[in-house]
């Protein structure tokens, strides 16, 4: 009876690529996330102000600008624009 008999695995098995694959995107992914964490910080929140009635005004005016321009082509479009100025 024959038997073949293996003492180590060879240096090049799928195994072993594997193993180095998975081995190298861990390293990757550490790197890149190390480098996110020094490139991005948390901004301050932005608080947005008040407008003025006159700035509104405007808006509202420009609002209705749009809307009539585009009655003829699209109608709801214009209705959108309508109520969103009315809203105030």
């Amino acid at each position: 009876m024959n038997t073949a008999t293996l003492d180590r695995a060879p240096q090049n098995s799928l195994r072993q690529q594997f193993a180095n694959l998975r081995r190298a995107l861990g390293e990757f992914s550490s790197a890149l996330y190390a480098a996110q964490a020094r490139e991005f910080t948390v901004a301050d929140p932005v608080i947005p102000t008040a407008l003025s009635s006159r700035a509104r005004q405007q808006a509202m005016e420009q609002l209705f600008s749009l809307a009539n321009q585009h009655q003829q082509h699209s109608p709801s479009l214009s209705t959108e624009l309508r109520y969103l100025a009315s809203r105030g």
